[in-house]
């Protein structure tokens, strides 16, 4: 049977094109078993760079790492600052002692002065190298024991934590826990309306900024009991340093009483904690991630402790 002209050129061309495609394969498949394939795992080279398949990713540093130092200590301020040989103050980290002039202030200081005064200790960063007072952040060993941890334990500073600073915090914890159960100096229970007081409700966040609505970042106190508890002269006070007291105030059998943080005028039902703070902060009192209540009597002892 004989072909056209154009039949002959259409099947050349078909078969072009069939030998062009086979080609390729052949080709493709050839390049696959040369070329090396991506890898399927996570690997790591020695730079600690993490490649994911052609991806690769470095690690975001999350802290800075850690700063040892050695000094002599020149001087102790109170249970958790101290001045070095070199005039640099610093405050230990992830503690708080109470303030001058409150209930364990002068044991802690004298603690702290016989553990390391005019001693030769060393000095370990966290993540934060100062605080706002430009202050020294530092945990404080000697002869390898962590002072810091050691005045928790001891029941004269609490658990303290400020930001990424979490640097020992299984410890600090374990030391917290310690003294409570042995009533450490901070950690003196009070008798006064034993078992009568407590929080009946805790405002920590108020509407819109804290800074421009005090009022309604409150803490309401209730008094369960038959009978009523004299009140005058006890504090309240955060993790931090700000403390009120209570001005002549008895609080009535099966009552409550709400303190405010911001302004106004004292009543049996309602009191304002009146912080005008510094220049640079605001009234609000709380936290409105984590904080602690401490209730104390006018002795120093502990009423009550109430964490959120």
């Amino acid at each position: 049977m004989a072909f056209s002209d154009k039949e002959i050129k259409k099947w050349v061309l078909s078969h072009k094109i069939l030998t062009a495609i086979v080609g390729l394969i052949v080709l493709f498949i050839v390049l696959g078993l040369v070329l090396p394939s991506p890898p399927s795992e996570t690997t790591q080279n020695q730079n600690n760079t993490i490649i994911t398949g052609q991806a690769i990713e470095t690690p975001v540093q999350t802290s800075l790492p850690s700063k040892i130092d050695s000094s002599k200590v020149a001087g102790v301020i109170d249970g958790d600052t101290i001045k070095l040989s070199n005039n640099e103050t610093v405050r230990l980290l992830g503690i708080n002692s109470v303030e001058k002039g409150q209930r364990c202030w002068e044991e802690a200081k004298k603690r702290l002065e016989q553990l390391i005064l005019n001693k030769e200790v060393k000095l370990e960063s966290d993540f934060d190298n100062l605080d706002k007072y430009g202050r020294s952040l530092r945990f404080i060993f000697l002869d390898n024991i962590n002072i810091n941890v050691l005045m928790v334990k001891e029941g004269l500073a609490s658990v303290y934590i400020v930001g990424s600073n979490k640097k020992y915090l299984s410890e600090l914890e374990a030391a917290e826990r310690q003294a409570k159960e042995s009533s450490g100096c901070i950690w003196n229970k009070s008798f006064s309306c034993k078992d009568c007081i407590g929080v009946a409700y805790m405002r920590y966040d108020a509407d819109g900024n804290d800074c421009n609505n005090p009022n309604d970042e409150y803490v309401k106190f209730s008094n369960t009991c038959s009978q009523e508890c004299d009140m005058t002269g006890w504090t309240v006070k955060d993790e931090g340093t700000s403390t009120y007291t209570f001005p002549s105030f008895i609080l009535q059998p099966n009552s409550m009483v709400t303190l405010k943080s911001g302004w106004g005028k004292d009543t049996p039902e309602e009191l304002f904690w009146k912080n005008s703070g510094t220049s640079s902060s605001c009234p609000a009192i709380w936290n409105n991630d984590k904080d602690t209540i401490f209730l104390r009597d006018k002795a120093g002892l502990l009423v009550l402790e109430y964490g959120y």
